[in-house]
């Protein structure tokens, strides 16, 4: 069993990968609900060093503006329970908790840049893109992650207005945009009849 508690100012909105829900239902579950969502706790049948997890985590919404932010030494924090059988027959658990620090102002971007890990963000985007195909029945893959792409660099970009030769990323950012071009042209993102001549052509 894998269970999520998280600071009153983050909701869960779902996790991608190999658990089912086990329908745990508060405070903490989001109105958005993104893979097996709507819940606190799921079930997996097994765990190891491979396993992998996509949890997608929101914002709470506030009523005043300024909200976000404004807890205690300005921290929220996540803790990962893990409820395990030892192989020994002995059940277990396992807490893991972290905290971060809500950031805003004028330095905020900078440091959002600094802790963005590219090959991690482009795994996720991965996993979103692929729940999004198999959930969504007019799903386009392509134009979502065009606009996914387009949104991070308008937003963390530098560049100046009507010189598309002046727009620059952060190193931190600069292979992203590669990792999306692969992604969106790959055969998974592709329609179903794209695949089935490209893998004939390939299989030929």
């Amino acid at each position: 069993i894998f269970e999520i508690n998280c600071s009153k100012d983050v909701k869960i909105q779902g996790i991608i990968g190999p658990c089912t829900s086990l329908e745990k239902k508060g405070p903490l579950s989001s109105d958005t609900v993104i893979g097996q969502g709507n819940t606190s706790a799921w079930k997996m049948c097994g765990l190891d060093r491979k396993t992998s997890l996509c949890i997608v985590f929101d914002m709470a919404k506030k009523d005043a503006p300024d909200a976000i932010g404004q807890s205690q030494n300005n921290l929220f924090y996540f803790q990962f329970l893990t409820y395990y059988q030892h192989h020994d027959g002995q059940m277990r658990l396992r807490s893991t908790t972290i905290s971060r620090r809500w950031v805003a102002g004028s330095g905020s971007v900078q440091e959002l840049i600094t802790g963005f890990d590219q090959e991690a963000a482009a795994a996720v985007m991965a996993r979103l893109v692929s729940f999004k195909m198999e959930a969504e029945v007019d799903f386009d893959p392509v134009r979502w992650l065009d606009r996914a792409l387009i949104s991070l660099c308008s937003k963390f970009g530098d560049y100046q207005k009507e010189a598309p030769s002046s727009f620059s990323l952060s190193p931190r950012l600069s292979i992203f945009p590669q990792f999306i071009f692969n992604l969106r042209r790959s055969q998974f993102i592709q329609r179903f009849s794209t695949i089935v001549q490209m893998k004939l052509h390939i299989s030929g």
